[in-house]
């Protein structure tokens, strides 16, 4: 698609210089058709319109490549972010679950019915419904499918082992992709999308037949052919060509706008999901910080009581490991 329509704006373009250069300069000058300065003259229009047309291609395509590699990573570093405090999101709930049962049996089963009771909660306490209905659905459903009972299960493997298992990453990476893909996006309105149809389709149609006309004429100037009217067939070819490639660009042209519009509604709706999970996320942290600064005795080799989560390295696409970090002797609080 970004190929055809930067060879159609080149084209376009360098008809737009090179034949009108010709017209004026040879009616200027009064230059007679088939005359070596004509020749001359048509020589260099050539040249122009090759020139002209190769760079305003090369242009055209290389701002469309960086165009949609500029969306691309932009909506790799929302993702990313995302990842980051949804990782921590979950985290938080099942270290909850760890302080609750009291260093008993640790049950996968359990824990993933604690973490869906805390994301209903969360999702009753909010009030932003409709915006974090489909996160908690994708969740603390089927949607999620096997995903979710593989995250819960890296995490308890990471407890067991001491370590952090990359395995948690591409988990976590895959419920935010099912997020995406289940969420449903506003489509582009009809007004929009006539807009975009007939402006590609009369750029396209004029680059093509403004540039065979153009063509004409020239062959004309250099006294090589009388036109269209020489041969009919070549004109009708043209219009029929054009008219072709005006619709399949127009078409194009709907489904190009499209994914760039599911594409900004993406980001949109990742941007609002990471809003909001860190509001919810530093608040419930500020919570238990002050709940241990006003119910927790410590020792005087502390000067303060920590939160339960404190990052200590990154891990993958800046995914914060989290450690533990004794408020006592007698007492240390669980977290990895």
């Amino acid at each position: 698609m970004s190929f055809l329509k930067s060879s159609f704006d080149g084209i376009g373009t360098g008809a737009g210089v090179a034949w009108p250069f010709f017209g004026i300069l040879s009616s200027t000058l009064g230059l007679v058709a088939g005359s070596t300065t004509v020749l001359i003259v048509g020589s260099v229009a050539g040249i122009l319109f090759c020139v002209v047309s190769g760079a305003t291609f090369y242009l055209a395509h290389e701002n469309a490549k960086a165009e949609a590699l500029a969306n691309t990573q932009k909506l790799g570093r929302q993702k990313d972010k995302l990842n980051t405090i949804l990782y921590l999101y979950l985290q938080n709930i099942v270290s909850d679950y760890l302080l609750s049962i009291n260093d008993h049996h640790v049950s996968t089963e359990e824990a993933i019915l604690f973490v869906r009771k805390k994301l209903q909660k969360d999702l009753q306490a909010s009030e932003h419904k409709q915006l974090l209905l489909a996160l908690f659905e994708a969740l603390s459903s089927h949607r999620s499918g096997k995903t979710f009972e593989e995250f819960m299960s890296a995490k308890f493997s990471c407890l067991m082992n001491k370590t952090v298992l990359p395995d948690v990453i591409p988990i976590v990476d895959s419920l935010i992709t099912k997020l995406i893909c289940t969420e449903p996006t506003n489509l582009l309105s009809r007004k929009k999308m006539l807009q975009i149809m007939f402006l590609s389709a009369v750029g396209t149609f004029g680059a093509i037949a403004g540039c065979m006309a153009g063509f004409m004429g020239l062959l004309g100037g250099l006294g090589l052919l009388a036109g269209f009217a020489a041969v009919p067939l070549l004109g009708w070819a043209t219009i029929v060509v054009a008219l072709a490639f005006a619709t399949i660009m127009s078409v194009n042209a709907i489904e190009l706008a499209s994914n760039r519009h599911e594409l900004q509604q993406a980001s949109s709706q990742i941007k609002s999901f990471h809003r909001y999970l860190y509001q919810l996320h530093t608040k419930e942290l500020a919570l238990k910080v002050d709940k241990l600064e006003h119910d927790t005795p410590y020792d005087q080799g502390y000067q303060q009581p920590y939160p339960f989560f404190v990052p200590n390295r990154s891990i993958g696409s800046r995914i914060s490991d989290l450690i533990l970090i004794p408020v006592s002797k007698s007492m240390s609080i669980r977290g990895y």
